[in-house]
């Protein structure tokens, strides 16, 4: 890991919808390159086979990463962060 990608959802997190689980095949190709969250929303990433790499990019933060594993604590992608994901092998997340 280099630098800090935020792994913990605030306490007042309230989940509202779910996606389905993608694979390094099903990962809709808008979220493979550089994107962010709109303001007020943020997402857990949950890999449940293999490795997700998650990278923030933003030009006003630190370049940080992390590699997410199933045995990793769950990832936060904050609200308007540039970042990217990037399947690591066969992932499902």
């Amino acid at each position: 890991m280099t630098g800090q990608c935020p792994l913990a959802m605030p306490a007042a997190y309230k989940s509202f919808s779910r996606t389905m689980v993608f694979s390094e095949t099903t990962l809709p190709a808008e979220l493979f390159g550089p994107r962010r969250l709109r303001a007020g929303t943020q997402a857990e990433i949950e890999v449940v086979a293999c490795l997700l790499a998650y990278r923030i990019i933003n030009p006003l933060r630190p370049f940080s990463q992390a590699l997410i594993a199933p045995s990793s604590p769950r990832g936060l992608i904050e609200p308007a962060v540039e970042h990217l994901l990037s399947p690591q092998g066969q992932v499902r997340f």
